[in-house]
């Protein structure tokens, strides 16, 4: 049971990255697939992005706003090369800027 909550939340992830690249009708589509960021092809595979993100730190019992997934550079895909574990005033920091 416990390890399923750890695969809930990590896949809930994984979902939520693929949905604001991938689909129109997300209400955040417009910042991220409407301006070019996409998935790499390695992680379309759940399993892939679950190994990329035990290895680098991710911690499936962090509190909320603790252990979120943010790109590096704002302008890049999510890519393994690209993506690190912040808490979101990290994130915050990082994120792109409004006109």
């Amino acid at each position: 049971q416990r390890q399923m909550c750890i695969r809930d939340r990590l896949y809930r992830v994984w979902m939520g990255m693929k949905e604001r690249c991938t689909n129109p009708n997300h209400s955040s589509y417009e910042r991220y697939g409407g301006r070019g960021v996409y998935v790499c092809d390695e992680w379309n595979d759940y399993s892939s992005f679950r190994e990329w993100a035990l290895s680098q730190g991710y911690d499936a019992n962090a509190p909320r706003g603790k252990c979120t997934i943010d790109r590096i550079n704002n302008d890049g895909p999510y890519a393994p090369w690209n993506c690190r574990w912040v808490d979101s005033h990290v994130q915050n920091l990082n994120k792109r800027r409004s006109n």
